[in-house]
Order: C-alpha cells, then sequence, then structure tokens
C-alpha cells in the first residue's frame, strides 16, 4: 500500500498546474516507488483517488487510463476534496505483493 501521493514537480515543489500535468507527476511517482520495491502498476489492484474540482475528471480519466492496461483498471474510489498546498489530485493505492 502506497499513501497518498501529491503531484511534485522535479523542483520538489508541490505542482498546481494543469490537472493532466498534476496526474502524469503523481502516477508516475507511484509507479516509481513500486518498482522500487519490485512491483508495478500492473499490480494495482485498488486506488483511492481525490481531486479539488471534479470538473477535472475527464481529463484527470483520460491521463489516469493510460497508466494501465486496456480492461484491467484497478478498483477505484474518486472523491472531491479539498487538498494540500493547492494541488488538483492526490492518489492513494493498494498493489499485490509479489514476494509473499
Amino acid at each position: 500500500m502506497l499513501s497518498g501521493q501529491i503531484p511534485f514537480g522535479e523542483d520538489k515543489r508541490p505542482l498546481t498546474g494543469p490537472i493532466e500535468e498534476q496526474t502524469h507527476a503523481v502516477l508516475k511517482a507511484i509507479a516509481a516507488r513500486l518498482e522500487a520495491v519490485g512491483s508495478s502498476l500492473d499490480d494495482v489492484v485498488k486506488a483511492n483517488i481525490w481531486l479539488s474540482d471534479l470538473a477535472h475528471f475527464d481529463a484527470f480519466n483520460k491521463v489516469y487510463a493510460s497508466y494501465f492496461k486496456e480492461g484491467r483498471y484497478p478498483v477505484r474510489s474518486l472523491v472531491q476534496a479539498q487538498l494540500v498546498f493547492g494541488v488538483g489530485v492526490e492518489i492513494e493505492v493498494q498493489a499485490l505483493d509479489k514476494t509473499a
């Protein structure tokens, strides 16, 4: 399980730009953390997602879907919430442990 990941730029500051850019940053960070423990996005079985504005859902969802194999999307919950540092998205995932 990876706790909530928000978008950070290369300068380690929170990203507050377009939701597409933020979503890419979050999913790349999640992928890197999973790979560090011998897992991958293919092993994600559940995602909890917070968006600061549901009007961004379609743009978010297009990017989100591009990180998973078609037909193998993890189950997810998505809610609107006010997020820290003014970011637009936060994602928490649960993935299978291949070593168990």
